[in-house]
């Protein structure tokens, strides 16, 4: 997958990855453009099990593995997301989110994927979201810069650390 957003020229582009579905994924959504949420094919019978504020959060969900043995799944899987987006609240008006399928194996999928977050892009752009985003994403990184430096100060204080 990686070889695919080389060869795409992407430039000033980080790719954040998180493991397991809990609170850094909170955190990360408020530092990124996009939120893609990757999923297994296997996870169709898991679905209701997976918390659904990460799906609320997913501007783009790929389902990784759409190949061999697991394209049925995987197929299943898009289906059952894409019904249960329809059914979730948006974080904004332009954009409602997608899912792909994508073969890392085989390299397919992902010419779609990168067209979805294009469109995510542009429709961000037009819409000044996407500026409004980052400004919003600076004044979170700047209070929270002031809270731990604060709390920082407080905790290296010798008389607090003698209570």
């Amino acid at each position: 997958m990686l070889d695919f957003f080389s060869r795409s020229k992407l430039m000033n582009c980080s790719i954040v990855e998180t493991v397991g579905v809990g609170q850094s994924e909170h955190i990360i959504s408020s530092m990124v453009d996009m939120f893609i949420l990757i999923v297994p094919p296997a996870a169709g019978d898991q679905l209701q099990g997976i918390k659904k504020g990460i799906v609320e959060m997913a501007d783009l969900i790929l389902v990784n593995k759409a190949d061999g043995d697991l394209l049925p799944a995987a197929t299943k899987i898009q289906t059952e997301y894409s019904s249960a987006l329809r059914l979730l609240r948006h974080s904004n008006t332009v954009w409602r989110p997608r899912v792909a399928a994508v073969s890392s194996l085989k390299d397919e999928g992902f010419d779609k994927a990168w067209r979805l977050v294009s469109k995510y892009r542009k429709a961000m752009d037009d819409a000044g979201l996407l500026e409004q985003k980052r400004t919003e994403q600076y004044k979170t990184w700047m209070w929270q810069f002031i809270r731990d430096n604060i709390m920082g100060t407080f905790i290296s204080d010798p008389n607090v650390k003698n209570i």
